[in-house]
C-alpha cells in the first residue's frame, strides 16, 4: 500500500473587524492595546528587528517573538516558538471600507507529519480565538479572555 503524502502543513484564517486598518494595525503592534485583549503581558511594540517578550498568565506561557517585518496598517512578519518549534507568522490587513478591516494570518514552519499537522489544526483554533478576541475588544470594549481560562 502506498504511504500518502502530507502537504507542507499552514494555518490560515481571516475575518472582518468593523474598525478602520490603523485601529486593527495599532491593536497587534501596541503593547498597550494586545494586553487589552490576547496576552497578558507584552514586553514592548512590535518593531522590525526588535525581540519582544508576551506572555499569557491564564496558561502559563511566555515566547519571544522575533519581528522580522512591519509595514504600517498593512503586515506584521515575525518568528515565534508558540508550538515547540519556530514557526513564521504574517499578520496582513486589508481595508474593505473605511470603517472595516480584513485581518489575515498565515503561519508555516511544521513538518510535513502528523505532529506538523496537529501543531498547524492547534495555531488554527488559536488563531480564530485571538482575531475573535480582537473583534470583541476593538468593536464592543469587551476582553473574551479574562476569565476564559483553556488550556
Amino acid at each position: 500500500m502506498k504511504k500518502e503524502k502530507i502537504l507542507e502543513p499552514k494555518t490560515t484564517v481571516q475575518l472582518k473587524i468593523n474598525q478602520p486598518i490603523e485601529e486593527v494595525f495599532n491593536a497587534i503592534v501596541d503593547p498597550v492595546k494586545i494586553c487589552e485583549y490576547f496576552t497578558s503581558t507584552a514586553s514592548g511594540p512590535l518593531v522590525e528587528g526588535s525581540s519582544v517578550t508576551w506572555s499569557w498568565a491564564d496558561v502559563g506561557a511566555e515566547f519571544s517573538i522575533r519581528v522580522q517585518k512591519v509595514e504600517a496598517n498593512k503586515r506584521v512578519l515575525f518568528q515565534w516558538p508558540a508550538t515547540g518549534v519556530d514557526s513564521l507568522v504574517d499578520i496582513t490587513l486589508e481595508p474593505l471600507s473605511a470603517e472595516s478591516t480584513l485581518i489575515k494570518v498565515l503561519e508555516t514552519g511544521w513538518t510535513a507529519d502528523q505532529k506538523g499537522v496537529d501543531r498547524s489544526n492547534r495555531q488554527t483554533a488559536g488563531w480564530m480565538h485571538m482575531f475573535c478576541c480582537m473583534k470583541a475588544f476593538l468593536e464592543y470594549g469587551v476582553n473574551l479572555r479574562r476569565g476564559g481560562v483553556f488550556k
